[in-house]
């Protein structure tokens, strides 16, 4: 298919439904308060019923489970809401059931609200699947149920939406999930096997309290599992998934990656926008012009109304020049793909040189490198990016404040010429030596513009201990040159003429990760930590870059 452009109304997939009256990404401002049946009552005609009951799981937990059903002979679609944030949390994802043509019911999350807390495990790849299984199955017994359930909501509330995804039950029609995942543990706690800040948080909130030390947190999580349970979960699944997330959410990866891996063939449709978990940024991209596609609604698909593409299909905004109001680039617009990637984007290495310049030329230096100390003590601050789901200090902020710390490397294209657009994943592979037995590296990727904006674009992180994979763990020996590849996620942005790309290494970021203590064994302090003299090799045979997923179309591109 043709890559094509195109422009919602509010940018995001899920605002085409009028299906969420509380803030997508903000649900957990609703954890604490109380709420109340008649908040979903007021949703149905009058003479509608209430019921509740404790459901048992399989391994004899009782989760609370409240059902509403219209007036009628019935049976109905149902839209099944499981939420994180307390009893009724969910209420307002009753809204589509005011015509009495819909069930609703709401679920407590293990430990949350009304239900028991029984087993809790999200380190495993299949936490709340079962779960959501057998939620579903005993929906679609139940004589008001016609067989046909939907279940959608935004950050915890979405968990399940994904998972019911995962689970494949025939009598899940449709999911919407957005700004979350189905693997928390893994896509909202760690980054190239690196512990995100807000793991603790969301662990402490649903009910596993957990310790910020020892350090370094060791990853331990079962990625080919998980890789095996999106793979079987795309054979012979008829649910159509409709999904959405901003490019500075925390867990934006986690759509795109449901719709890489599952999207040939379940039917995945995915939306992402200039946006956080909270849905808020410090300004608002401009939006060019462009053509307009059409996308199910979650409500037309749960009533059998919708016509449905077979293929999938992902959309996705190409920031631009925050600045362009009189929308002379080529950014600010919607795009969709049947790929991620797109057609036409593939991967160019830009490369790190000694005089701090970013070019695809290959450096030719047999031996050139580049220093700075870490001091554990003394970690750079965050300053914006996806590493949170609050809206504070979040989004497209200016680096620039950063610029006289000693402990970061800054690279630098020239002025571009002409526009350079990518779309898709971003990899970095850093070349570097130490002198302790394992430390930390933090890399950025950033749009510097004319007037010294310099707006984070990506940031990730990755240990030196597993330089040779997550699966062989290793203190390094001093002085040893060393690779390490880090995934930064996927981006779509067009860096506009007279603007220049960057790209920054260091090893802290004090908010979005954790700060490495420079210590290959576990530790309850920073007292001892060493202070690490970090060498980042930049020479021609450890040539140091920033993989970027260049798109051809784009004049600028093509050099």
């Amino acid at each position: 298919m043709k890559l094509k452009t195109i422009i919602f109304i509010i940018g995001l997939l899920l605002a085409q439904l009028p299906l969420f009256a509380q803030k997508e990404g903000r649900e957990y401002e609703e954890a604490g308060k109380k709420n109340s049946k008649e908040a979903i009552l007021k949703n149905f005609p009058e003479g509608s019923k209430h019921e509740s009951t404790m459901l048992p799981m399989k391994d004899g937990t009782k989760l609370a489970v409240d059902v509403f059903i219209p007036p009628g002979k019935g049976p109905w679609p149902v839209i099944m809401a499981k939420g994180y944030y307390g009893h009724f949390s969910t209420s307002s994802y009753s809204a589509p059931c005011k015509g009495g043509e819909i069930t609703f019911v709401c679920v407590d999350s293990r430990g949350k609200g009304n239900s028991e807390k029984g087993k809790m495990d999200p380190k495993s790849p299949d936490y709340e699947i079962s779960d959501c299984n057998e939620i579903i199955t005993w929906i679609s017994r139940q004589s008001w149920c016609n067989g046909r359930i939907g279940t959608y909501g935004g950050s915890g509330n979405a968990v399940a939406a994904y998972c019911s995804f995962l689970a494949g039950n025939p009598a899940m029609v449709v999911v919407a999930p957005g700004n979350s995942s189905a693997y928390t543990y893994n896509y909202w706690g760690f980054n190239n096997g690196v512990r995100r800040a807000s793991l603790y948080n969301w662990l402490n909130f649903i009910g596993i309290p957990k310790d910020e030390w020892p350090k370094p947190t060791l990853h331990s999580l079962d990625i080919p599992k998980w890789d095996d349970i999106l793979e079987k979960a795309s054979a012979d699944n008829k649910t159509v998934v409709i999904a959405s997330a901003g490019w500075y959410d925390i867990v934006s990866e986690s759509a795109i990656e449901l719709f890489m891996k599952c999207g040939d063939k379940a039917r995945i449709f995915v939306s992402v926008g200039p946006a956080s978990h909270a849905g808020e940024l410090p300004f608002k991209f401009p939006r060019n012009e462009s053509s307009q596609i059409s996308m199910p609604k979650f409500d037309a698909v749960l009533l059998g109304k919708a016509k449905i593409s077979e293929k999938s299909l992902i959309s996705y905004f190409v920031m631009g020049d925050r600045n362009d109001s009189g929308k002379k680039g080529v950014g600010n617009v919607f795009k969709t793909s049947e790929t991620w990637p797109p057609a036409d984007s593939s991967p160019v290495p830009f490369y790190l040189n000694a005089d701090g310049s970013l070019s695809k030329t290959k450096p030719t230096s047999k031996d050139a490198t580049l220093k700075y100390q870490y001091d554990p003590r003394n970690p750079a601050p965050t300053i914006g990016g996806n590493w949170m789901y609050s809206k504070e200090n979040m989004g497209p902020l200016d680096q620039s404040p950063l610029k006289n710390r000693k402990d970061i490397l800054r690279f630098a294209s020239e002025p571009l010429g002409e526009p350079v657009e990518i779309a898709g994943k971003v990899f970095a592979e850093i070349f570097f030596s130490t002198d302790v037995a394992d430390t930390g590296f933090v890399v950025k990727l950033v749009d510097i513009y004319p007037d010294g904006y310099e707006m984070i674009i990506r940031e990730s992180a990755g240990m030196a201990r597993y330089a040779g994979g997550l699966d062989k763990p290793a203190p390094v020996v001093k002085g040893t040159v060393l690779k390490l590849r880090m995934d930064m996620w996927s981006t779509a942005i067009a860096f506009e003429k007279g603007h220049r790309i960057g790209f920054y290494v260091t090893s802290s970021s004090a908010q979005a990760y954790e700060v490495h203590p420079n210590t290959f064994e576990q530790v309850k302090s920073y007292e001892k930590s060493p202070v690490a003299s970090q060498v980042i090799h930049v020479s021609a045979e450890n040539a140091s870059c920033v993989i970027l997923p260049v798109c051809a179309a784009v004049q600028g591109n093509k050099d």
